[in-house]
């Protein structure tokens, strides 16, 4: 594969121990494996490994949803509470409110990066959704694009209720079963006779197994599948104009709809992220669990998808600019580089710390850039789990209005927007998806 050599250098500059490419364009099936499942029991990165894919499986959670939407067993527009009586969440409005599709769309509002462990008994998912009922509603239902992962936990919950059978076995049945998907599955006794990669952790040049390797089960919506590339690319298939294996073209172009707005490039579909390149739509979604980063990315009307997995933290520069390359050379669609502004007269007035429950950022002047620095909380896989590294700060520049772009390291390219209020003021920034609250007298 010609893309090999950019692979083989991306690995090695990011200290990735594996990945897997993956290509499929018009009937054609491409692979390029490269490195080791575990740097502890090392064995080849194969066709056959499977890895983790974090939250692309929300993809699969809402294509599920539509499949039982198209049966007339569930709407869109129902609210959660017509299929779950009992739902309760801290703002009882918004508990009674509450429809599917703000669930898919990421624009509940409460607090969405919460996880826990309810052991792997079929009341995980009740039990994770009860525990979210605790959970403060950060911003009004609906009003704004914020990623999260609690909302699919509750989407899980519905597909069980509405199925009546535990999530996994839903899952099979509405996905799993009708593509064949024969090397995709959420449970690790499922899997230990299989070649698994391990997830890895790369700190200050060291590179170390992440433990634990799995979530627990009241994380298998938000992030739960763990499959071969082949598998992948088959589902990814399924989405693709023409294709009604487990979909009309209906209920696909309502999943690509724009619901709320992300970035000026970017916007959410039901799950989807949808993006155009020269005019030509684009699906994706990212994943990233301890220690694995993957991402998929569809053109439709190409018959053309391409996928990439790693087994670590650090890659998220190769899921990217592979994806990108891939997409490139094939159907030479290829993004134009964000813009990139001076300061504006008012930089002072971005200046500020910005708080959510996962994270901290702050934003400070130096030279003709913004300086972004994370500091993170902890919270993941458990809420008591202590934070990972503190990452080095970060280069941004603004490429539109009140629209940032960071310029350097494992995020380049990636964008952030600052929000107003109705006064006209900075309320908030939405940066690595998630809303960020700003302190009233910032820094």
């Amino acid at each position: 594969m010609a893309l090999q050599p950019l692979a083989e250098a991306l690995m090695n500059e990011q200290q990735i121990p594996g990945a897997v490419l993956g290509i499929w364009h018009v009937g054609q099936l491409e692979l390029l494996t490269l490195g080791i499942t575990n740097i502890e029991h090392p064995l080849p990165v194969t066709a056959a490994t499977h890895f983790q894919i974090g939250s692309i499986s929300k993809s699969y959670v809402a294509t599920a949803i539509m499949r039982l939407v198209e049966r007339g067993q569930l709407g869109l527009d129902d609210r959660v509470r017509a299929h779950l009586p009992h739902f309760a969440l801290q703002d009882e409005a918004v508990a009674d409110q509450v429809t599917v599709r703000h669930l898919l769309t990421h624009s509940s509002g409460w607090l969405g990066d919460y996880f826990n462990d309810f052991g792997w008994g079929d009341g995980a998912l009740a039990h994770m959704v009860a525990q979210i009922g605790t959970l403060p509603q950060i911003t009004p239902l609906g009003t704004h694009y914020s990623y999260n992962n609690a909302a699919f936990a509750i989407a899980g919950r519905l597909i069980e209720g509405v199925a009546g059978e535990p999530f996994e076995r839903a899952m099979a049945r509405l996905i799993f079963e009708p593509l064949a998907l024969t090397q995709s599955a959420y449970f690790p006794h499922a899997l230990i006779t299989r070649s698994v990669a391990a997830g890895h952790r790369v700190e200050e040049g060291d590179v170390t197994v992440t433990r634990p390797w799995a979530m627990g089960r009241a994380a298998h919506p938000a992030g739960g599948i763990v499959q071969t590339m082949g598998d992948l690319l088959t589902y990814a298939q399924s989405h693709m104009d023409g294709n009604e294996s487990l979909l009309s073209e209906a209920s696909k172009a309502a999943m690509r709809r724009a619901q709320q707005r992300i970035d000026s490039q970017q916007q959410m579909g039901l799950s989807w992220f949808l993006t155009e390149i020269d005019g030509v739509p684009i699906l994706s979604h990212g994943g990233a669990t301890n220690g694995q980063i993957a991402l998929l990315q569809i053109v439709p009307s190409q018959q053309f998808a391409v996928g990439a997995l790693t087994n670590s933290d650090n890659g998220s520069a190769f899921t990217s600019q592979m994806v990108a390359e891939a997409t490139a050379q094939r159907l030479g669609l290829r993004a134009t580089a964000p813009q990139r502004l001076p300061l504006p007269p008012n930089a002072s007035d971005y200046v500020g710390r910005y708080e959510a429950p996962a994270d901290r950022v702050e934003l400070r002047i130096e030279g003709d850039a913004l300086l972004i620095k994370e500091t993170p909380k902890g919270g993941f896989p458990t809420p008591n789990a202590p934070p990972p590294p503190t990452p080095d700060a970060v280069r941004a520049m603004f490429c539109g209005e009140d629209e940032i772009v960071i310029i350097e390291g494992i995020s380049k390219d990636k964008r952030a927007t600052f929000i107003r209020n109705e006064a006209g003021q900075i309320a908030y920034l939405r940066i690595w998806g998630r809303l960020h609250e700003r302190e009233e007298n910032g820094v």
